[in-house]
């Protein structure tokens, strides 16, 4: 993998039909020359397919740099790297390799985060609200505590994982996939769930009150004990979808 350092520029390539220079850093580079790398690039795009060569920002500190509105948008990966407690606020993630990535109690709030991969990404305590996740495989990355109010998870797939207690007020999850996924105490007021699968999911004590719902929302298997702000008749079409314990549902 060709590495170029910011201050170190033992090597670059230029690209004729692109007409750019490949820069990027080494995995080794201190903090010092990550930030001046990035004030150097503001929100660049600089990575790109070589022959048999891959550019990108693979096993990097970049923990609490500010990198608001940056474009990783055609980074290949960005695996592995720590970017824990950064300002990311608006920045690209489109189509690039983020697996096994840290964000904890990273600002991702209006990012695009229709990545390459989320496999082992860690974004728990993360603000994600209003990102973009649309269509994104989310299995096998971590939320716990993550606020993702507002964010855009249409036709999203969520099986089997832990988002207990996560806040995903007004989140769009129209079409989402969340087989078997568990939503205790989750914060789901206002949030879309037209057409969703919510087959064997754990409702426990989840507030519900203002989600949207039509015949089509899959509810065989949850369990709504305890849940909160189900209109009367929210009730009654989730018992008749198949849910369980919605007799316990403390309506609104």
């Amino acid at each position: 993998m060709l590495r170029v350092a910011p201050l170190r520029l033992f090597a670059s390539r230029q690209l004729e039909r692109k007409e750019k220079t490949v820069v990027a850093p080494y995995s080794d580079a201190t903090k010092e020359e990550l930030v001046a790398f990035f004030k150097k690039y503001p929100g660049s795009d600089f990575s790109y397919h070589f022959g048999a060569c891959t550019l990108g920002l693979d096993n990097l500190d970049l923990s609490t740099l500010d990198l608001q509105g940056f474009k990783f948008g055609r980074f290949w990966t960005v695996s592995n790297s720590n970017l824990s407690g950064a300002n990311l606020i608006g920045a690209d993630f489109f189509r690039v390799n983020i697996s096994d990535a840290k964000f904890q109690r990273a600002n991702l709030s209006l990012a695009d985060l229709r990545a390459f991969t989320l496999r082992g990404a860690n974004f728990n305590g993360a603000n994600l609200s209003g990102a973009n996740l649309s269509g994104m495989e989310l299995t096998g990355a971590s939320f716990r505590n993550a606020n993702l109010s507002g964010a855009n998870l249409r036709f999203a797939r969520m099986i089997d994982m832990d988002l207990s207690g996560v806040n995903l007020q007004n989140a769009n999850l129209s079409g989402a996939t969340l087989l078997g996924t568990n939503l205790s105490r989750a914060n789901l007021a206002g949030a879309n769930l037209l057409r969703a699968d919510l087959r064997k999911v754990d409702l426990t004590g989840a507030l519900l009150s203002g989600i949207i719902l039509l015949n089509n929302t899959d509810f065989y298997g949850t369990t709504l004990r305890g849940a909160r702000g189900l209109t009367t008749s929210q009730i009654q079409y989730a018992r008749h979808k198949g849910a369980l314990d919605t007799y316990t549902c403390k309506k609104k």
